[in-house]
């Protein structure tokens, strides 16, 4: 109990004090010298019942009541008692008979036994209330994140305090799940970084021992052998810039110089680039972009790689003979790009992850070129430039990826 609790409770006393020999003054006008001693008695008396509240939460940490049901089937001993006495000084005020005053007593006492019952049943409920709680908290500390507070139909403090306990584990068990997933995300990474590596490394050590050893010495055969070499070490060096792009990004380093500019210009000058490709894999290319387009915030270089990205993904996974066809027009303050093409689609249950690193899908989607990491890199170069990135998609008709960029204010 310190000092500056203290002072407010001792001046409510006195107030109260105070307050009852005014009224005990106007209504029965006794003698002062009973009056004096009276207020002596409520002042002792109210000291009494104060130093009891402050003492009993000390009394219970050291042991001599220290369950809660305890503590609570005391207060009602502690009324009684101060009741008790103040019944037994009016009476000796009053000149109450001895044999009144013990049968008052004798009442005040069976008061006394009924109050400890119904405290008990009382402290009894909350008790269980708090094991609940109490057993979920040692559940949780021994690893079982599922564990939960039950607390019946109650609807009362404790109530609040399980569903606040409940909404923790729920946040914990998530955090959990999240963690989980991220340490199994970085795994397969570094087995599909690994994969990615190893495969065009091999080739390229087998073709240069074959040219040192003199195995082949065909010149056609050792020019084909330089040209495959030279693809694979561009895959190499594509990939590494993806992983290095990603790493930026992941450690919040990438940093983009935004300015005012047109993505019509930017739309076709990718169109123009990406021919070439599509041509080899007999598919259409097209285009159509609003003559009216505006210009938008953007850094032209990191832009053009997201529409390089998606013609690619679209390239990759769209059989001969298709088509693959970019759209952008004004959607309110932002402008709307859309890459689609007539692929194969994505199965549903593998939409919500395709932008996931590495992540590639059915096998029947993973095809020769693609490192997996494209469309994460899509995602946080878009979400970099204040717009959002999705996708829809049919099995087996095709998918459209789609983005927005703001427009210049």
């Amino acid at each position: 109990m310190t000092l500056r609790s203290t002072v407010p409770v001792a001046g409510v006393l006195l107030a109260t004090d105070s307050l009852v020999l005014l009224v005990t003054q106007a209504l029965l006008a006794p003698p002062p010298e009973d009056l004096a001693l009276l207020g002596l008695f409520l002042l002792g008396s109210g000291t009494f019942a104060l130093a009891v509240g402050y003492l009993l939460p000390s009394i219970a940490q050291r042991g001599a009541f220290g369950s809660l049901q305890a503590q609570v089937v005391l207060i009602p001993v502690v009324v009684v008692i101060l009741t008790v006495a103040n019944v037994a000084f009016i009476g000796r005020l009053m000149f109450v008979s001895a044999h009144d005053l013990g049968l008052l007593t004798v009442l005040l006492i069976f008061s006394l036994a009924m109050a400890v019952v119904v405290a008990s049943v009382l402290s009894g409920s909350l008790r269980q209330g708090i094991q609940a709680l109490t057993e979920a908290v040692r559940d949780m500390t021994s690893g079982n994140l599922r564990a939960r507070a039950q607390l019946g139909s109650r609807d009362d403090e404790l109530a609040q305090l399980a569903r606040a306990f409940n909404h923790m584990a729920e946040q914990v068990e998530e955090s959990f799940a999240r963690q989980q997933e991220v340490e199994r995300a970085r795994r397969n990474m570094v087995v599909a970084i690994s994969h990615d590596l190893r495969t065009p490394l091999s080739s390229i050590r087998a073709m240069a021992e074959s040219i040192n050893d003199r195995v082949v010495t065909d010149p056609e055969t050792v020019r084909q052998y330089l040209s495959t070499m030279e693809t694979e070490v561009a895959r190499l060096s594509l990939l590494i810039e993806d992983l290095f792009e990603l790493s930026q990004i992941d450690a919040g380093a990438l940093q983009l110089h935004l300015e005012a500019g047109s993505l019509r210009d930017l739309v076709s000058d990718t169109l123009e680039s990406m021919r070439v490709q599509a041509r080899q894999r007999d598919l259409a290319l097209d285009g159509q972009v609003d003559e009216a387009l505006p210009d938008v915030l953007m850094d032209a270089r990191q832009l053009q790689r997201v529409l390089v990205n998606l013609i690619q993904n679209a390239i990759r996974h769209t059989p001969s003979g298709g088509t693959v066809c970019i759209q952008a027009w004004p959607e309110g303050e932002t402008v709307r790009v859309e890459v689609s093409d007539s692929g194969e689609g994505i199965a549903p249950q593998d939409l919500p992850r395709v932008f996931e690193p590495f992540f590639q899908g059915d096998p029947a989607r993973s095809k020769p070129g693609g490192s997996g990491l494209g469309l994460s890199i899509v995602k946080a170069l878009i979400e970099a430039h204040g717009g959002q990135v999705w996708v829809t998609s049919t099995p087996g008709e095709g998918s459209t990826f789609a983005f927005t960029v703001p427009l210049v204010h």
